[in-house]
């Protein structure tokens, strides 16, 4: 996720179709979205590597922040990775576990 190094609040973050690695929490603090660019959910896939359901893939703490489009994977356990918010929340649209 290094376009959150250089993101600014209201950019749009768009994924390519295809098996992404998150391996560190991704924390959302400010006005983005983060979309998977494909036809539907499935098409992006946001695989947590750590095997635990400690580690949330995503905080949110803006109401502005977004994440849109998206599957969620969890490695070695079966479910799905949290979501997790904390202060003014956010949200999620049209996306799977």
């Amino acid at each position: 996720m290094d376009a959150l190094a250089v993101a600014i609040p209201g950019n749009v973050i768009e994924l390519l179709p295809g098996r992404h690695t998150v391996k560190a929490t991704v924390n959302l603090d400010q006005k983005l979205t983060i979309r998977g660019g494909g036809v539907t959910p499935g098409d992006v896939i946001l695989e947590n590597t750590s095997g635990s359901y400690s580690d949330s893939v995503y905080r949110f703490g803006h109401p502005a922040a977004r994440i849109e489009n998206l599957t969620f994977k969890l490695t070695n356990v079966n479910g799905c990775p949290g979501l997790r918010f904390f202060g003014d929340g956010g949200v999620i649209s049209n996306c799977v576990c």
